[in-house]
């Protein structure tokens, strides 16, 4: 079932809406959801919301339809919002509207130029980061934003030489042989037949030879299996150091310092980070060493004993230190410094860090 929903703005009677050269201008900003803080401006006209790329007014919250609403705006400051899918009614507040999770303010603004207004409704409004000329310059569009992700795949511990766990020839072979000997010596004795001490000797030389080869054999294989398992293990290490040094390349791209955030503030990666991303309350303390471990396979039966890098705590250095200052979290700033590291907290989470999405409170028993 389609909901219709009528938002009326009143605009001043002397305001002139034709012939004049000038074109409606309306303000809309995302007051909540995932978008928060993302605002600009529209030409009169009909336009798209919801969650696709070709919609007009994009969002990312994912209870919104790919196609989700209609919105007319009209030259005489009447809003008309049109539900196209979705099973929850749009709801409205005044000029805000309710759409899925989030909250969209739709205002009458200044005046535009029909050119100006003419290039807004030829490009994508607020919701997409990509319409800056749309926008007045007081109007921060948040920009969107790909979390890129460690995710390296695991290096396979090369397995315990099986040989390596074989017992060598048993010696009973050689005990055996040595009481058919002394039995045939006996019966020899006994019997008259020195025949059956000659063979009694050849079996006794038969079985000595042939666990001295098995011997022989088994030691040559356990040499090689150690061999291999060395190599691999080289390889292993290679391998290692590679992934470690990827680690510190991911790192150093995707977390953010107090430089990076100062450059966010003058461009368009400001508030560009959102609740949903891991890292939406971190924030760099300075640079030291990071502790790190390699990603391995997690070992089995046949990978025995534990793999040499299992427990090898690796730091590396000259990487940003970082702290989760997320839901839940609490932390004590000591030391002669800690003024200025309070405020590089404060920086960083007031550039990267959407204003809808956290809140400043000071508590103090000496105010300024």
């Amino acid at each position: 079932m389609t909901t219709i929903t009528t938002i009326t703005t009143r605009t001043s009677p002397q305001d002139p809406m034709a012939g004049d050269g000038q074109a409606g201008s309306w303000r809309l900003t995302w007051l909540s959801g995932p978008d928060a803080g993302r605002a600009g401006l529209l030409a009169d006209g009909r336009w798209v919301i919801g969650r696709a790329r070709q919609a007009d007014v994009r969002c990312d919250d994912p209870a919104l339809e790919p196609f989700h609403a209609q919105v007319t705006l009209w030259p005489h400051g009447e809003v008309t919002v049109q539900q196209l899918a979705g099973r929850t009614p749009i709801r409205r507040d005044g000029a805000v509207l309710r759409l899925g999770a989030s909250s969209l303010s739709i205002v009458r603004s200044e005046r535009l130029p029909a050119a100006t207004a003419a290039a807004a409704g030829g490009t994508l409004p607020p919701g997409c980061g990509e319409h800056a000329g749309a926008a007045s310059a007081d109007v921060v569009v948040r920009s969107h934003r790909t979390v890129v992700a460690w995710n390296e795949p695991a290096l396979v511990v090369p397995p315990v030489p099986q040989s390596a766990d074989r017992p060598p020839p048993s010696p009973t072979v050689l005990v055996t042989a040595g009481v058919a000997v002394v039995g045939a010596l006996v019966v020899a004795v006994v019997a008259g037949q020195p025949m059956f001490a000659l063979f009694a000797a050849f079996g006794a030389l038969a079985a000595g030879a042939s666990w001295g080869v098995d011997r022989i054999a088994h030691g040559r294989a356990v040499r090689r299996a150690i061999r291999r398992h060395g190599a691999a293990l080289a390889s292993l290490a290679i391998d290692v150091r590679g992934q470690c040094d990827r680690y510190a390349t991911h790192h150093r791209q995707v977390t953010g310092t107090l430089a990076t955030a100062v450059d966010a503030a003058r461009g368009s990666q400001l508030w560009s980070r959102r609740p949903p991303h891991g890292d939406a309350f971190e924030v760099a303390l300075g640079v030291g060493r990071v502790p790190w471990r390699p990603v391995l396979a997690p070992a089995d039966a046949m990978r025995t004993p534990a793999s040499p890098f299992g427990d090898m705590g690796v730091e590396i250095d000259d990487l940003a230190v970082t702290l989760d200052l997320g839901p839940g979290a609490r932390v004590a700033v000591l030391g002669t410094h800690a003024d200025a590291l309070v405020r590089s907290i404060l920086v960083q989470l007031a550039t990267t860090t959407g204003p809808a999405d956290w809140q400043l409170v000071v508590a103090t028993d000496a105010p300024a």
